[in-house]
């Protein structure tokens, strides 16, 4: 029931107390399990950016970067 309440709550946050006439749940559940599956993927990509190996270190002269990432 926790889960139904903060699905309630964001939909009157968003909404306020008039829904649109074409409001779909489905509609809007799937809006949102795409917007948290965008921000999982640039998470992703963020950790595995931070693991550099060691080439990766070296800037396009070929020298060793004195910044870490």
């Amino acid at each position: 029931m926790g889960r139904m309440k903060d699905v309630y709550m964001q939909i009157r946050e968003e909404y306020g107390d008039q829904l649109p006439e074409d409001f779909s749940l489905a509609e809007y559940m799937l809006k949102k399990e795409l917007e948290y599956e965008e921000i999982r993927e640039i998470e992703q990509r963020l950790i595995e950016s931070q693991k550099t190996s060691p080439d990766d270190a070296k800037d396009t002269s070929g020298s060793e970067s004195s910044e870490k990432v």
